[in-house]
């Protein structure tokens, strides 16, 4: 049902292949990274700098930190274009007419 609208909710897993696929599941980012290498030689001729771009691509969530999560704690994706969001919620106390007392069970016993 979650998937239905094409959104994740993607809370606190034990094993880390459900966490890598969940973060496979929340994307990657292409990192362009930029190296330089000296080359030094016996003479100042032979000296020389190298420069290059390296292209990488990195998990936008570490199968770690899925897998640390806090209590009512999940990533969200959305469908559209819209960013991954860490969303923490908090815990409503509902009305005690709305909760089954375990006494009221032994009752209708």
């Amino acid at each position: 049902m979650l998937d239905l609208f094409n959104s994740k909710f993607i809370f606190r897993v034990s094993d880390q292949v459900t966490a890598y696929k969940s973060a496979l599941t929340l994307g990657e980012q292409e990192i362009i990274e930029t190296q330089e290498n000296l080359s030094y030689g016996s003479n100042t001729m032979r000296d020389g700098v190298n420069m290059n771009n390296v292209e990488r691509k990195k998990l936008l969530v570490m199968p770690s930190e899925i897998m640390n999560l806090p209590d009512l704690t999940c990533y969200v994706k959305l469908a559209g274009n819209f960013p991954i969001t860490k969303l923490t919620m908090q815990l409503q106390n509902l009305n005690t007419a709305f909760v089954w007392d375990i006494n009221c069970s032994k009752n209708l016993s």
